[in-house]
């Protein structure tokens, strides 16, 4: 009732005298509290997107290329880019879009040669968190001691980590594949569930057509299941929601 109460902001009324409007400041308040409060949840989930999507990299490593890129050139006249700003400016000047030796000319490429190689680093960063991700000896190692391996590991991931703790989803991006069974494991482990199922009799003719798939058309599906998992993070994903969840 509250809510209701408070959201006739405004009033209007006619008479002879003309037309009159009442407004409730209490009620637009109430509006604009919701209207600006529902633009910060927007930013700050846009916000968080972002962190998510460039985890591990950080906007202070984009500086820092930034000024390994900048500092070298304005102080000393050093290109740390092994010629490359260079060779774009002469191409710029070429086809007469900019003017070599221009202080915005330099400012605009070295700010697009840093964005892109930032963008090489945090992929660089990711793909190496997923390799590290991949270990699994710290899962056995007793609880109050710890090898030398485990700890090593441990410290490289932080500091391929950086300085920014992590956030709901940061490392949705970086974990390892779903890795593909061998084709033989996957026919031997169907043949062990099935085997409770069927007779004696039933069960040597499903060996034998699980031998005629293991050598036929399997080795093909095998082929497009490996593919399949390199640019899929988890290959039985859609499967499972079509086939299984919403059948």
């Amino acid at each position: 009732m509250a809510e209701a109460h408070q959201a006739v902001a405004f009033q209007f009324s006619v008479s002879d005298e003309g037309i009159s409007v009442k407004v409730d400041r209490s009620a637009v308040k109430y509006a604009l509290q919701l209207f600006f409060s529902g633009y910060r949840t927007r930013f700050s989930k846009a916000r968080n997107a972002f962190w998510r999507g460039i985890f591990p990299a950080s906007p202070i490593s984009l500086l820092c290329i930034l000024a390994a890129l900048h500092l070298p050139r304005m102080l000393w006249g050093h290109d740390t880019t092994f010629g490359t700003l260079g060779l774009a400016e002469d191409v710029l000047s070429y086809l007469g879009l900019a003017a070599r030796g221009s202080f915005l000319t330099f400012l605009v490429l070295t700010s697009i040669f840093s964005f892109v190689s930032w963008i090489l680093l945090s992929y660089m960063q990711r793909y190496f968190l997923k390799f590290l991700l991949t270990y699994k000896g710290w899962m056995y190692d007793p609880r109050n001691k710890q090898s030398l391996m485990t700890k090593v590991w441990a410290v490289v991931l932080r500091l391929i980590e950086g300085p920014f703790r992590p956030m709901l989803l940061s490392y949705q991006q970086s974990l390892p594949r779903l890795p593909v069974p061998p084709l033989k494991d996957t026919c031997q482990r169907y043949l062990d569930s099935v085997k409770a199922l069927l007779s004696d009799e039933e069960f040597e003719e499903m060996k034998k057509l699980v031998k005629e798939f293991q050598n036929g058309p399997g080795k093909k599906m095998q082929r497009y299941l490996y593919l399949k998992s390199w640019w899929s993070t988890n290959y039985v994903t859609d499967w499972w929601e079509e086939y299984v969840y919403l059948s």
